[in-house]
This record gives structure tokens, sequence and C-alpha cells, in this order.
């Protein structure tokens, strides 16, 4: 064989592999979009195999979603389930999305995403099926990192949504679920997947990388008493069941109580040389649609009672609290609490029409919730400022002589305001702050302030925006 032949055969070999590779994070116009430039069938090559093609239309089929160029996909899309009648070419292509995806995952983790985030995203873009592709696909990429290097809560996401390797060994997943969901869907549902996570943005990383974590022994100060949280929770549950609203006020304003003042027990634990206070933290909260604006501004309300901040990626969805652990437990269950009342509350409320019939229920809905905000921000502010001055007078009313606790506390509390504001400037260098701008509907508005009185208190490039006070 000749130089050059052999020359010329190495470098499609070359290429071949570099194909066939799994693709990192590569959004539009990337590298692996340019591998097809072309539509329709590919040229003939001998020296390719049918892998080698499968892998071409899997980067054409994925480019092509994340360039936004959805009909340029239907080619290579429709070759790959063209070849699903051969089982063997079936298990080729089940493998090399696979494989794909796992890369992709894998990616997504440096980027700053988690399980819970991977899997909203999905929900938000997609469909049900898709979820439970990127299900697999992250059980099936973390389940090659032992469990003590993998931050605790992701694991309790995974079982949140019931993703574990619950295929065979010998399997990989895409093959699993097309047994189980058919060839196509599932094939459909990897392509969509592999291109959403293609065009992820790099995002604040708030848990370390899997492979990386190590177990930490918490202090006393960092816990969030689970008997207090249990009652907290029975406390909202019977808030939101019972249909008589004084029985809901006295419930979740019990609730609310309880919390502070479980918050102000632990800040004063932190007054003790013995007892390190704990660290502000981030925790992130998807708001689904619609109305996500509205739902945001309850959120900073909450955040806001509760001595958190409460920052929006409004792009993506999502927004991230910045606390301590009690408050930031406080924030997850109220917020969580009045949001499913509030929405009940509109809902009951029905269509709204003008008076020439034109639909209004919208502008309504939109006034609704803002009112709401409004009114239950200034009542859990209320209820908060209370429980400290409660506090306060107690620990001067204190006969033991330590007539310095009440000044302490007031001290811890300044000290992790000032922590909380730290975090958030360390997170968001770039934060920008947007006031809300619409024209309220006035029947919303007062039908929204009457359901907040009425409600119970226990109970690439982002655009980050806090929302107006």
């Amino acid at each position: 064989m000749g130089m050059h032949n052999q020359q010329r055969r190495a470098a499609k070999a070359k290429a071949r592999r570099r194909r066939r590779a799994p693709a990192g994070h590569q959004g539009a116009g990337s590298a692996a979009h340019a591998a097809w430039p072309w539509t329709g069938a590919p040229p003939a090559d001998p020296d390719r195999t049918e892998d080698d093609r499968i892998a071409d239309d899997i980067a054409d089929a994925v480019g092509s979603l994340a360039a936004g160029t959805p009909q340029t996909a239907a080619a290579p899309l429709q070759r790959l389930l063209d070849r699903g009648a051969p089982a063997a070419l079936r298990v080729a292509t089940c493998h090399q999305l696979s494989a794909m995806l796992e890369a992709r995952i894998d990616d997504a983790w440096t980027r700053g995403w988690r399980p819970v985030d991977l899997h909203n995203l999905t929900g938000r873009n997609l469909n049900e099926s898709a979820k439970l592709v990127v299900a697999d696909a992250m059980a099936a990429q973390l389940a090659a990192f032992a469990t003590a290097t993998i931050a605790p809560a992701w694991a309790e996401q995974l079982r949140t949504m019931g993703a574990s390797r619950w295929w065979r060994a010998s399997d990989d997943f895409v093959t699993a679920r097309s047994g189980t969901d058919g060839f196509e869907r599932t094939v459909r549902s990897a392509v969509d997947v592999a291109a959403l996570l293609a065009m992820l943005p790099t995002i604040e990383r708030l848990d370390p990388l899997p492979g990386t974590a190590r177990p930490q022994r918490p202090e006393p100060s960092d816990q969030v008493d689970p008997r207090i949280l249990e009652r907290v929770r029975r406390l909202l549950a019977q808030a939101e069941s019972t249909p008589y609203e004084a029985e809901a006020d006295t419930f979740t304003a019990a609730a609310q109580s309880l919390m502070a003042r479980h918050s102000l027990d632990v800040a004063m634990l932190s007054v003790s040389a013995d007892r390190p206070a704990d660290q502000a933290g981030p925790v992130r909260l998807w708001v689904e649609r619609p109305y996500e604006q509205e739902k945001i501004q309850l959120l900073h309300v909450v955040a806001e009672a509760n001595r958190c901040r409460a920052v929006w990626t409004s792009d993506l969805g999502f927004a991230t609290v910045i606390g301590h652990r009690p408050d930031l437990a406080a924030v997850e269950a109220i917020f969580t609490s009045l949001l499913l009342q509030a929405t009940r509350a509109m809902v009951g409320e029905g269509r709204q029409v003008t008076s020439s019939g034109r639909s209004r229920t919208r502008s309504f809905r939109r006034s609704f919730l803002f009112s709401y905000a409004t009114r239950i921000g200034e009542r859990l502010q209320a209820a908060t400022d209370s429980e400290t001055a409660s506090v306060l007078e107690e620990h001067d009313a204190n006969p033991s002589g330590d007539t310095d606790a009440s000044r302490a506390l007031v001290r811890v509390l300044a000290k992790r305001s000032a922590e909380v504001d730290a975090v958030v400037d360390e997170l968001f260098p770039q934060l920008v702050s947007k006031a809300s701008s619409f024209t309220p509907d006035l029947y919303g508005w007062s039908a929204g302030q009457r359901a907040a009185d009425a409600a119970t208190l226990s109970g690439a490039k982002s655009t980050l925006a806090k929302p107006s006070s």
C-alpha cells in the first residue's frame, strides 16, 4: 500500500472516530452541525460504515434543532427512524444516542445544572416522554460515581422524579426505554433532549460536581429541627384543606410564628462561642407557567419577610433564594402553601369579560396575583416583626440578668442579613433590578386583596431580575 493511500485511510478513520464521539456542549452553528452542511441523503463513501451514518444523522438532527431550524432535522431524523427495522441498526442507534446524552449530561453538571433543574427545564420545553429520557440519562451518568461523592440533595432529587437504573446491565438506557415506549417515540425524545442540552447556558453552581462532594458533619446550628418542620407542614396542610377562612388563618399564623421563632432560636445559638453560625446559602425554585412574574413577586415578599432574598432568572424560569437554613425552609413551605391558596382563589373567580363581552381574564389574574402578593407581604412582615419583638421582650424581661441578650440578637440578625447580601453579590455580580410595569385590572386587584386577607400565613446569557417591592 502506498504512503499516500495510508495517509488518506488514516485521515478518514480519524474523521469517523470524531463523528462517532459523543458531542459535548454545542450550540447553534457548532461543529457537530457543520459535519452535515447538506440536506437529504449523504453522498456515497465506501469507507463510511453504517455506524458512521447513524452518528452523522444524529449530529445533523440534533444540530439542526439546536440551531432553531427543525425543518432541516426532518430528513436525518427520518433516516434514524427508518433504521429501526433491522434490530442491529436499532440497537446501534439507541447506543449512540445514549452515549451522546450521557456526555451532554456530564457537560450540564459543569455548567451549574442539577438533576431537578434539568428535569424541570425538560418538562417546561418538551414533553413527558422527554422527561423520562432525561431522567434515565441522569441516572445512567451518575451511576458511575460513588454515592458518597455526590451531593446529598441530588439523590433526593432523583428519587423525587423516579430516576433510577431500572434497565439491565447489558442494555443502554435508550434501548431499554425504546422497549417500553416504542422505538420512534424514544428516538424522537432522545434527539429533542440532546438538542435542548446542547443549548444550556452556564448558571450559578449550587452544589459540588459529582465525584467531588465530601461528607460533612453539620453543626447543630446548621440544622432545621425536623420535628418543628413536620409540625409546620401539618399546620399548613390543615390550613389548605379547611373551607373556613378563620380556621385556615389560625393554622397558618401558627405555622408562620413557629418558623419565625425557630429561626430566631437558631440565630441565638451562634452567639455562643462553641456554636459556629450556619452560613447563608442558595436554593433554586422553579416557577411554572403562566403568570411567572406575578408568582415570583409572591416569592419575593415571602423571602423578604423571612430574611432571605430572591433572584429571578426570567428566561429560564427559576428563582434562586439566598438565606440561612431555617429561613429557607420557611420560604419553601410558606410560598408553596400560599401559591396553592392564591391559585385556588384566583381560579375560583372564574372567567372575566368586559361589558362588551371581550375577555379580560389574563389582566384580571395578573392583577389578582400582584395584589395578593403585595398584601401577603405586608401580613408576613408584620408577623415576623411581631415575633422578633416578642423574643426581644422575653430576653429583656429575663430575671437571670443577661441584659446583653437582646442586643446580641439584634447584632446577629444584622450579621446574618449582611451574609445574605454578600452571597447574592458573589453569585450575581451583574444583578439587574426590574420594576414591573402593567396597567392593573381594578377588579382583579380588589379580589387579590380580599384573597390575601383570607389566606393563611403558615402556610448563555441570563437576564437576572429581582422583582420589585
